[in-house]
């Protein structure tokens, strides 16, 4: 019997990644949820959590995307979310009554996020199994955001790790981890590359 799984993400690279990697493993998503807020709120919520150069760099993208057709990020559209699942929905929030409904109308076994966002207990109690989460640190130490600099700050390993999401904030169980390679030429924009896995490790 094939396990039902529902992904959560934002247009972004790192859950884009997930969904090929989930491909390449012929796991195919009963359904795609993207979160898209209002405008305002969505540019709040994203400004907080980034630093300058990133937010410059996703400026850069986006007008990339615009001025040469071809040339961007395939996932800013919605043709790429329907290429892994013939069931996209967008809600303006994933902890939202909207979002609850229709998860509770699937019946997903699995939940897999691939956003930043702190989901809560109306929709990480849904599925069957659990709600997992690919988070770019090693816990349990380096939970939260920022946590690749704080670690070479710190002169740790660096990586990623696949836990189940509970209450907490990436406190759930861990079911796997793995540490990434930093070479002398590395910076941040290579090293989260590795740790999303489309740059060879």
């Amino acid at each position: 019997m094939e396990l039902k799984v529902v992904f959560l993400i934002y247009k972004g690279s790192r859950g884009a990644e997930i969904l090929r990697q989930l491909k390449a493993r012929d796991i195919s998503p009963e359904a795609i949820f993207i979160e898209s807020p209002k405008p305002l709120d969505r540019v709040r919520t994203t400004i907080r959590s980034m630093t300058y150069g990133e937010i410059l760099q996703l400026v850069f993208r986006r007008l990339l995307s615009l001025f040469l057709p071809g040339k961007g990020d395939d996932w800013l559209t919605h043709d790429f979310y329907r290429s892994f699942s013939n069931r996209v929905y967008t809600v303006e929030n994933f902890n939202g009554k909207q979002c609850e409904t229709l998860l509770r109308n699937i019946g997903p076994d699995i939940i897999v996020l691939g956003c930043f966002r702190i989901i809560r207990e109306n929709i990480i109690n849904i599925p069957k199994i659990g709600t997992l989460n690919a988070h770019p640190g090693l816990l349990p130490k380096y939970r939260g955001v920022y946590n690749m600099r704080w670690a070479i700050y710190n002169g740790d390993k660096i990586g990623i790790t696949v836990h189940f999401v509970d209450k907490g904030f990436d406190t759930g169980p861990i079911l796997t981890q793995r540490t990434v390679n930093i070479e002398e030429n590395d910076n941040i924009g290579s090293l989260t590359e590795k740790c999303e896995g489309y740059r060879e490790n």
